[in-house]
């Protein structure tokens, strides 16, 4: 029988039987009927059974409960209506995301039949609608009930993943992972486990647990997101070969996937980022072919020919761009700042500021009319219009309060200060960058000049907190082991010759031929200023006999320090030695050479007296 059908049928029962034994049971099989009609297609279905549900949990109706009543009803279910209604509406209302009305029935369900046929369902549902309604704490407490109170039911795993799920969006990775060990035979447990593991820092288990779903369920519904994570993991940490293979999977294997577009975009910007325009200027315009109307991409587009120096191409797109889209000022801005910064990189300085001003006037009220003055003050410095430099620099900050081209003003201001000695401010200058939210680019110059200024200035304690910044923030930098012997170096400064030591020692199984003669030699060079010269001089002589040849000329250097280390123990003979072979490898007439022959002098001497 169709719905139609059916329903005419109940609705002639239910209106005969009105007001008789066993009509809510009859009323209930209508309501059902529409309710899953309702689901299926029409709203107001699920309205309709909802009054019917009402009508039966009413009062008047309840207080109709005669022992002839009830003996009707449990011939047909061992369920009373009344439950069944109660729980049938609770549904309905979900059904209408009527979030409050649910829980209100749900959380009267388990007052009046706490040990009810539907108590299970219940529970799981007054958790799925807590967190539908983002109440994400109230969700978790639920779930955890339902799982303590069911332990013993089949369904209990399903509720377990739930959880695992809640944990992870409060951030309680250990916790999720705690719940998903017994399930990972299962493929959702087993991809949460990396999302959770990955989510937590633990990113060799991510993998582990990410490849291992990949092994086993090649045809998953998770593996575009194992795609893009382990993508996005190798991307964090610099493997970009290995990003670049998950993401060409993704793509090859999942061309319709929605993140598709969205995952190309971000090649393409990476492209652009790490300098690399032609390859970026051909990936958005392969996405313009999707997307033909995106303003963003189209402006990217064009700046990528200003950056591999097609000006002349960028002029004639712009002039198209700007018909197109009405003259948009943001964008239109960025482009024209683009084309005389493009100028004032090639030293075209006329060009370049009079192009700087137009887009200063033309578009005073966008972001990239901060950059024009901006660009426009770096100009005048560079063409020695010092004081106009500085004039039209210092002003930016006062005038555009929190600007995102301030931490640019600033490191520019702090390069001029620092490059014409002004060390106090330099240091303040690049100290106002750091305050203005650097991008990371600039943040990682910033803090590496603000190092090399103390280093210059002599303030060792204020680098010695830089350096240890720097290397907790940035540890994969490229130069962050160079900055590890720094800081071994600036323990040795302020005289911490045992954490100096410690430092450098520490670093010796990662260096390289040259880094290992400069560790070796600061390692020798803390013991002799420590007091300690047998220990020092045993350094300086590993460095002189168990490293290769270098650049920089650390053995001869080792070998006269080892000579003033014997001096100090007034062992003459030893001294002489080594002093003696000096002039003999470099000559006498060398520097090493000359020193030496005054060290042999003063040798000499000292064993006269």
């Amino acid at each position: 029988m169709d719905f139609l059908g059916e329903y005419d049928f109940l609705a002639k029962l239910v209106a005969r039987f009105k007001g008789t034994a066993g009509i809510d049971v009859l009323q209930l099989r209508l309501g059902k009927l529409l309710q899953d009609y309702g689901n299926r297609a029409a709203k107001d279905s699920i309205r309709s059974a909802i009054a019917i549900y009402s009508d039966i949990l009413s009062d008047s109706l309840a207080q109709k409960d005669t022992a002839e009543r009830k003996q009707v009803k449990y011939s047909f279910n061992r369920v009373s209506p009344r439950e069944e209604a109660l729980y049938f509406r609770s549904e309905a209302y979900f059904m209408l995301q009527d979030t409050n009305k649910t829980l209100a029935d749900l959380e009267t369900y388990q007052v009046n039949y706490p040990a009810g046929e539907y108590i299970f369902s219940v529970f799981e549902r007054e958790a799925k609608t807590l967190a539908h309604k983002g109440e994400w704490r109230q969700a978790e407490a639920k779930f955890n009930q339902m799982v303590q109170k069911f332990y013993y039911m089949p369904e209990i795993d399903a509720a377990n993943m739930e959880l695992a799920g809640i944990r992870i969006r409060l951030q309680q990775y250990q916790e999720a992972i705690r719940i998903l060990q017994p399930l990972r035979g299962q493929p959702e447990a087993l991809y949460l486990l990396g999302f959770a593991h990955q989510m937590n820092g633990t990113l060799l288990d991510a993998g582990k647990f990410y490849n291992l779903y990949l092994n086993r369920y090649p045809a998953g519904k998770h593996v575009p997101d194992v795609y893009l994570n382990l993508a996005k993991m190798a991307a964090e940490h610099q493997q970009k070969n290995e990003a670049a293979y998950y993401n060409d999977l993704f793509l090859r294997k999942f061309p319709q996937d929605p993140r598709s577009f969205a995952v190309l975009t971000s090649l393409a910007d990476e492209k652009f980022t790490a300098g690399d325009y032609k390859s970026a200027y051909e990936q958005y315009g392969t996405l313009l072919k999707t997307m033909p109307d995106d303003v963003g991409l189209q402006k990217k587009h064009i700046i990528c020919l200003v950056r591999i120096g097609k000006i002349s191409a960028a002029n004639k797109a712009m002039k198209v761009f700007k018909k197109k889209y009405n003259d948009p000022k943001e964008e239109m801005a960025e482009i024209q700042y683009e084309i005389a910064n493009s100028y004032l990189t090639q030293k075209f300085f006329k060009i370049a500021e009079k192009s700087l001003k137009s887009v200063a006037s033309k578009y005073k009220n966008t972001q990239y009319a901060v950059y024009a003055r901006y660009s426009l003050g770096k100009l005048k410095l560079i063409t020695n219009h010092t004081e106009e430099g500085l004039d039209i620099l210092t002003k930016i900050p006062a005038k555009y309060k929190g600007n995102p081209a301030l931490p640019e003003v600033y490191l520019t201001l702090g390069d001029f200060y620092y490059k014409t000695k002004q060390f106090g401010n330099a240091l303040s200058a690049l100290d106002k960058v750091l305050k203005n939210n650097p991008s990371e680019p600039i943040e990682i110059t910033t803090r590496k000049y603000l190092i090399k200024i103390l280093k210059d200035v002599a303030q060792n304690e204020s680098r010695l907190i830089a350096l240890r910044h720097f290397l907790k923030k940035y540890p994969r930098d490229r130069d962050a082991f160079h900055y590890q012997i720094e800081l071994g170096i600036t323990y040795f400064n302020l005289n911490e010759y045992d954490r100096a030591i410690s430092q450098l020692r520490s670093l010796l199984p990662k260096a390289n031929n040259d880094d290992e003669a400069e560790i070796r030699y600061w390692i020798a060079k803390s013991y002799f200023n420590w007091g300690q010269f047998r220990k020092a001089i045993s350094e300086y002589l590993k460095l002189t006999y168990l490293t290769k040849p270098t650049k920089l000329p650390w053995h001869v250097t080792a070998e006269y320090e080892s000579g003033l280390a014997y001096m100090k123990l007034s062992e003459w003979d030893r001294a002489r030695e080594l002093f003696k072979n000096i002039v003999k490898k470099e000559g006498a007439g060398s520097d090493f050479g000359r020193f030496a022959l005054l060290k042999l002098q003063e040798v000499d001497q000292m064993q006269k007296n």
